[in-house]
């Protein structure tokens, strides 16, 4: 904490206990209780640094909100990496596309088609949906764009599309394990 100020130290000093609550409240057996407090003090110092008492809101406030979205934010970092689709579906022999994970995130090579299976349950998904996945992968010369710049483009809220990838890659994956029997 040195890099903080004085006044800052004992705001963090003093809501120390916000961010047991909130571990506490976000507790899950995927995740140790003592990494939860780790990443809930890091959003109690976020908003140590960016607190302006003269705006008028309590530092409780402010410093619950950052906890909050600390924590909500290592989960998410959690669940893709468990959820990526690096999956014993997609490591099947029958693919014929190359697959590549970056960074959670995946790159189908252009000059590879895609495997027909694979086109057969996109068009079983709506269009909003197959839209979103074709965006997010990169498929069928789509650019990969990240998930804020496809809801501009469609005009949804970012979590929406997280949610409406989620429920896609979901469909896709019971589709196709109705194909390969896995």
């Amino acid at each position: 904490m040195s890099t903080l100020t004085v006044e800052q130290e004992q705001l963090v000093i003093e809501h120390n206990r916000l961010v047991h609550y909130f571990a506490h409240r976000f507790y899950q057996e995927n995740m140790d209780h003592a990494d939860m407090v780790q990443i809930g003090t890091i959003g109690l110092i976020k908003a140590s640094k960016v607190f302006d008492a003269s705006r008028g809101y309590k530092f409780s406030t402010i410093a619950g909100k950052c906890i909050k979205n600390e924590i909500i934010k290592s989960f998410r970092k959690k669940r893709v990496q468990a959820t990526s689709l690096n999956s014993p579906l997609l490591n099947n022999a029958k693919y014929t596309e190359r697959i590549e994970l970056i960074d959670n995130d995946i790159n189908i090579q252009n000059e590879v088609p895609l495997n027909i299976d694979l086109q057969n349950a996109l068009s079983k998904l709506d269009e909003l949906e197959r839209l979103i996945i074709k965006y997010s992968f990169g498929l069928e010369g789509f650019q990969c764009l990240t998930q804020s710049q496809i809801a501009k483009m469609v005009n949804i809220s970012r979590s929406h599309v997280g949610r409406l990838k989620k429920s896609a890659l979901e469909k896709l994956r019971k589709e196709l394990e109705g194909v390969y029997n896995i």
